[in-house]
């Protein structure tokens, strides 16, 4: 029983050891992949962690740009409100002064030249006014398309994004569909793609890049002659307030009663000129209002396009410090552009897949780690167990024999009337050791002596023979009956049946 769990351990032990050789293999196989699919999701995080940073700075600059804006505008209206009701004050004090200088028949030139260098110099401010808001206009606009040359050219030093007009490909494809087949067509067509590939590479240009160029010189040529007409506006106005103030000097030298309306007049008029500017200053603060509001709206659709509609919650972002400097919130903007660029760079395509197929190989690869764990403590598990056999085995075989010999002695002594018999266990032993891995030896780097089989030493009275293939017919079959009868008497069988068993006997000896 103990030497069949033996042999069976052993087989055991020998699947073991290949099954560990082959989940070793498939490690080894999945684990170039797994490297792989490692730095993958490692790139993946780390454009996670940029759309993070470029989302919560994105929704805080947004709701502090949402915030700016409503409060310019509310401060805008505040500031109109108080200014349109002077003006209509100042309109109606206007009416009245005109016409007591008109009951009074006031009919010199000097009123005339004032109404009309009044008309004169609110028109010269109003062109004046007009040119600065499209020169403010041109400016906003050079800005704009040269952000769309700085951004294009970015983009165009990278190979990644670098576009290639069908008509130029097709044109290739017709150059070389033109090459003979010869031994050299392949030199020339590597030829002609090393060229057409190098001579794309070192066009930076495209054709949003010619277009903003385009519209930046035509607006530079526009610039010019806005400075031009804003100059003229703001050189007029100045001879024009010249006037004004000399006449108004004038007036207000004058002694009879007519002068205090006309002085009430140019009072007025100076007052109503003050919130005509003050008005017109609104406005350009109007329109920049406008301009970054428009700008919101553009950026609030990039960013949402980049790192989906989760920037739409910017609303809900809570505000630390409310009332910061604005240089602050530009320079939040200014992050923003850096971080787009870098999570556009970043990116990598197919984010999903590669995360599940680098969860599914980790998963496999700690699966078949917990198998490998599994075999190797059942292999240590049987290796003890073999160990336990066989000393097991040596413990009752040694047992077993030694009592066998003793009953041997006795009657070996008693058919033959003295000498000595005994079984011993004869060996083999090993001249060199096994190579490692062709057996349960493996585990100690030794083999075990192997067990041949068991001979009979002797020695009969009065005879020096040592042999059992020295001793005649009858002496070999005694011997037997003695060592039968021993074994019997270790461990007695329920009944023993003997056929002739003194055949090779003398009478004597048969009795």
């Amino acid at each position: 029983l103990y030497q069949y769990k033996r042999i069976e351990s052993e087989r055991k032990l020998d699947k073991t050891f290949e099954n560990i050789g082959q989940v070793e293999s498939l490690r080894k196989e999945i684990a170039p992949h797994l490297r792989f699919l490692k730095k993958q999701v490692e790139k993946l995080e780390k454009t996670e962690s940029l759309r993070d940073e470029l989302l919560n700075t994105a929704k805080e600059f947004f709701k502090r740009e949402e915030v700016h804006i409503a409060e310019a505008k509310k401060h805008l209206e505040a500031e109109r409100a108080p200014l349109n009701e002077s003006l209509k004050k100042l309109d109606a004090e206007l009416a009245e002064a005109k016409k007591i200088l008109a009951e009074a028949g006031q009919k010199e030139k000097k009123e005339y030249l004032i109404l009309e260098l009044e008309k004169k110099l609110s028109t010269a401010r109003t062109l004046k006014d007009a040119s600065g808001r499209e020169l403010g206009k041109v400016e906003g606009l050079m800005s704009a398309q040269e952000s769309i040359v700085k951004k294009q050219e970015q983009l165009a030093q990278s190979d990644e994004h670098k576009v290639i007009p069908l008509k130029d490909v097709e044109a290739l494809y017709k150059e070389i569909e033109g090459e003979k087949e010869d031994a050299g067509i392949l030199a020339r067509i590597k030829d002609k793609f090393l060229k057409f590939i190098k001579d794309r590479r070192e066009s930076a240009s495209s054709s949003v890049i010619s277009e903003a160029k385009k519209s930046i010189e035509e607006l530079k040529n526009e610039k010019v002659v806005v400075e031009k007409k804003f100059k003229e506006a703001e050189e007029k106005e100045k001879k024009l307030q010249g006037d004004y103030e000399k006449l108004k000097g004038d007036m207000e030298r004058a002694k009879d009663g007519d002068n205090a309306a006309q002085i009430a007049v140019f009072r007025i008029m100076s007052e109503e000129n003050e919130l005509h500017s003050k008005l017109n200053m609104l406005k350009v603060r109007e329109e920049q209002i406008h301009s970054d509001e428009m700008s919101f709206k553009r950026e609030l659709e990039e960013i949402s396009r980049l790192v989906g509609a989760d920037v739409l919650q910017y609303h809900t972002w809570t505000l630390g410090v409310h009332n910061e400097e604005r240089s602050v919130q530009l320079e939040r903007q200014r992050t923003i552009q850096k971080l787009k660029v870098r999570f556009e760079d970043a990116s990598v395509a197919g984010g999903d897949e590669i995360l599940k197929e680098y969860r599914e190989t980790s998963e496999r690869d700690e699966f078949l780690g917990r198998e490998l764990l599994d075999l190797e403590k059942s292999a240590e598990s049987l290796k003890s167990l073999i160990k336990d056999l066989e000393t097991r085995l040596a413990v009752e075989f040694k047992t077993g024999l030694d009592n066998i010999n003793t009953e041997f002695g006795k009657l070996f002594s008693t058919v033959f009337d003295g000498g000595e018999a005994e079984l011993v266990l004869t060996v083999e032993k090993p001249a060199k050791k096994v190579e490692e891995g062709e057996g349960v030896e493996e585990l100690t780097g030794e083999v075990a002596p192997r067990e041949e089989g068991l001979e009979i030493k002797l020695n009969l009275p009065r005879k020096k023979v040592k042999s059992l293939m020295m001793l005649s017919g009858g002496e070999r079959a005694l011997t037997s009956i003695a060592l039968i009868f021993a074994i019997s008497a270790v461990n007695p069988p329920p009944f023993i049946i003997l056929d002739e068993t003194d055949a090779a006997l003398d009478e004597a000896n048969s009795r």
